[in-house]
């Protein structure tokens, strides 16, 4: 389990950066497109239990957060 604790804050912070990236993209196509990239990764560690649902939550939120 530990290795699972320091990936979580790992993972918050490289969503933290893919959302400050979403949001200087400024083609709303691109935007898509790097959104549904990750929410693609968000739904296989979800079908692979890699982290917990609510983690899975928490990155979405952070993802589409203005």
């Amino acid at each position: 389990q530990g290795y699972r604790d320091l990936l979580e804050t790992k993972v918050e912070n490289i969503f933290k950066a893919l959302n400050e990236t979403w949001k200087k993209v400024t083609d709303r196509a691109t935007q898509n497109w790097l959104k549904e990239r990750a929410m693609t990764v968000l739904r296989q560690w979800n079908k692979m239990s890699i982290f917990s649902s609510d983690l899975r939550l928490r990155l979405e939120s952070i993802l589409v957060s203005q």
